[in-house]
């Protein structure tokens, strides 16, 4: 519930954030950090962000959508890129 919560308030900064935090998780779990560039996943949660800085049109929607898909993402699917939700989120 309280997730769902965190969801529903989503802004652009805190999305950047979750983004970071589950993309890094599953690049850990998949064991793909080293291929995507990073020796450790703080560094990774540190230096992956989603975003451009010119988002002018932050879709919540499309945001919570992106987070579900990229934490329930297998590593074959994280194969084929990002969710097409997260192309989206700042059109």
């Amino acid at each position: 519930m309280i997730l769902f919560l965190a969801m529903s308030c989503i802004t652009e900064s805190g999305f950047d954030a979750r983004f970071s935090e589950e993309y890094c998780r599953y690049a850990q779990e998949c064991e793909v950090l080293d291929l995507e560039g990073f020796s450790t996943l703080s560094e990774c949660e540190r230096e992956t962000g989603f975003l451009s800085e010119d988002c002018e049109e932050f879709d919540r929607k499309q945001a919570r959508e992106c987070l579900q898909k990229v934490a329930e993402m297998s590593c074959a699917q994280g194969m084929s890129g990002t969710p097409r939700a997260c192309n989206t989120v700042c059109p």
